[in-house]
């Protein structure tokens, strides 16, 4: 069977010879999705073999270079598969890099030879084949996005401005390619020389060529929704790289500050425009003149409204009335929460500020928090993994819940305080316990936190057995390992060892045997230590000291917006 994948490989490379035309091609990700797997004799290595040549002819004679296919009868032997090669490169030049992604796939040096469900991205072409029917669902995101910053050369200068001029420019390309264009295919540049870009190799930037492409079978919405969720991503997991791309089945998108689409012309040609001038600095306020301001006025609500003028119901949050916030601080810190917006974030409506009350003023959520399904064995099954997947990601771009152990016990303030509590939500998602119920037993055999048990697993090499029961058959084993994985990074005892919350949302769409290997984390103490700790309350521990006052360490279940030490 090897034999004929290679036999493949070199008849599409000899069609790319004697056409008289041959390219240079770069991989640029790839992922083996290890959860299903086939011997190098079975039914389905012959049928992704036959399938993966059908596919590559038929993609490189069509004008848009894409191809999906199916083979076999029965159900463990049938094979699922999609081409797409980019559109600025011929039939010929289709072939070849298609030949490199089967050979890179399948060969006998293959990446992901012997692995079912796989996805190849090179920087002209991808192939994508499988064991389960993924073209039945082109919405989905088929396989895990591969977010690739460049890693060798940053912006040095401006780069939250820099990423917000590649964002417009994909935002435009990808408008261009829904409505334009059969192929779903377009390239564009940004004249940004008017601005001041520098990097890390002492270049000046003068241009940001760009690239998207969606395979050509969606409909325009569904294209530009599928970019438009890579887009959105550009200034979290891209910011201060000089070029980056986002490789997925259903589209992809690249931008770089050289032209890298050859000498195919751009369809869209944009000057970036000028930048927005600095806010000005907020002047004091209180509460007299609070809602003759502006700015604030629309956010301001009375004591007694219960519903808004629409009917809309609403929820309420109650400070607390000795907390040493001003008016001024409670006003600053609501513009800028007022300005999140997110499908998966509740939305802040307003304030109201009556004498000591001080009170948040948010959309009502009728099916109440996430702990009210997850801690509860009933509702938790529910939520099934892949809404548990998704609400990873989504906290992943806004964390808070838990003290991370360097402010918890000595009031240090870190850059790393959200990912900690970050990898505590993670790992009770997976889990579907709290961190805080001393249901686990440890290797002292007494009970110990959901981080001691995690913990403890993975030590064990067993760290599937942290998962919860109920998604035993549902879970594909290669994303809870790396939620497992990436939480217990981001719970490190030492702060400089957890990841930041930009590397956190590249882990999540990356590859888990990337990770570095975890150290032990904060608070995974058993019952049992408590006993060792000094008269005066404090132990000592690897690093910082630990609280060992009570039976209950590191907990604290509430979000904290006022940073003081204590």
């Amino acid at each position: 069977m090897a034999a004929a994948v290679s036999m493949i490989a070199v008849y599409l490379l000899l069609l790319a010879l004697f056409s008289g035309h041959v390219d240079a091609f770069s991989i640029m990700n790839y992922l083996c999705n290890n959860v299903s797997s086939y011997s190098m004799n079975s039914t389905y290595h012959s049928n992704v073999v036959t399938l993966l040549s059908s596919l590559s002819a038929n993609a490189s004679s069509s004008p848009v270079g894409f191809a999906t296919g199916t083979i076999g009868a029965a159900t463990s032997e049938q094979a699922w598969g999609l081409t797409l090669c980019r559109g600025d490169i011929n039939g010929s030049s289709c072939a070849s890099c298609l030949s490199l992604a089967s050979d890179y796939a399948m060969g006998n040096d293959g990446k992901c030879r012997g692995v079912k469900d796989v996805s190849i991205y090179f920087d002209s072409c991808l192939l994508r084949y499988s064991g389960k029917d993924f073209l039945a669902s082109p919405d989905e995101v088929a396989g895990e996005a591969q977010y690739s910053p460049n890693m060798e050369v940053n912006i040095t200068v401006n780069p939250g401005r820099f990423v917000e001029l590649a964002a417009d420019l994909v935002g435009a390309l990808s408008d261009w390619a829904a409505n334009n264009s059969t192929a779903r295919f377009a390239t564009g540049v940004m004249n940004c020389s008017g601005e001041t870009f520098t990097t890390t190799s002492f270049d000046l930037v003068s241009n940001i060529y760009g690239l998207v492409q969606c395979t050509p079978n969606q409909a325009p919405e569904a294209c530009k929704a599928c970019l438009g969720r890579y887009r959105d991503a550009m200034p979290a997991v891209l910011n201060g790289t000089a070029g980056g791309q986002v490789n997925a089945v259903w589209c992809n998108l690249r931008y770089e500050i050289f032209n890298f689409y050859g000498s195919t012309p751009p369809v869209v040609n944009l000057v970036a425009p000028p930048p927005s001038p600095p806010p000005s600095a907020p002047s004091p306020v209180d509460q007299n003149d609070a809602e003759e301001d502006g700015d604030t006025g629309s956010l301001l609500f009375d004591l007694t409204t219960g519903f808004l003028p629409d009917g809309q119901q609403i929820a309420v949050k109650r400070l607390d009335k000795d907390s040493g916030q001003g008016l001024n601080e409670l006003r600053n810190e609501l513009l800028l929460v007022a300005k999140l917006r997110h499908n998966n974030l509740a939305k802040l409506l307003g304030v109201c500020l009556k004498g000591r009350e001080k009170l948040l003023v948010y959309e009502y959520l009728p099916n109440r928090s996430l702990d009210t399904f997850l801690f509860e064995p009933e509702k938790r099954q529910l939520l099934d993994w892949d809404t548990r997947f998704e609400i990873s990601s989504i906290l992943s771009l806004s964390s808070r819940g838990y003290m991370a152990p360097e402010y918890a016990v000595l009031g240090h303030l870190s850059v790393k305080l959200d990912v900690y509590s970050f990898g505590v939500l993670v790992l009770e998602i997976v889990a579907g316990r709290k961190n805080t119920d001393m249901w686990f037993e440890s290797e002292t055999n007494e009970s110990g936190t959901l981080l001691s048990y995690a913990w403890d697993q993975w030590m064990k090499g067993t760290p599937l057995d942290a998962m919860d029961p109920s998604l035993d058959c549902q879970a594909p084993e290669s994303e809870v390992l790396k939620c497992v994985h990436l939480g217990l990074l981001c719970v490190q005892e030492n702060p400089a060892d957890r990841p930041t919350m930009l590397d956190v949302l590249m882990m999540l769409h990356g590859n888990e045997s990337n990770f570095p290997t975890p150290s032990k984390p904060a608070f995974t103490f058993a019952l049992g230590d408590l006993s060792s700790a000094r008269s005066d309350g404090v132990s000592q521990g690897s690093g910082v000291q630990r609280a060992a006052a009570t039976p209950t360490p590191s907990v604290n279940g509430m979000s904290v917006s006022e940073f003081s030490p204590r």
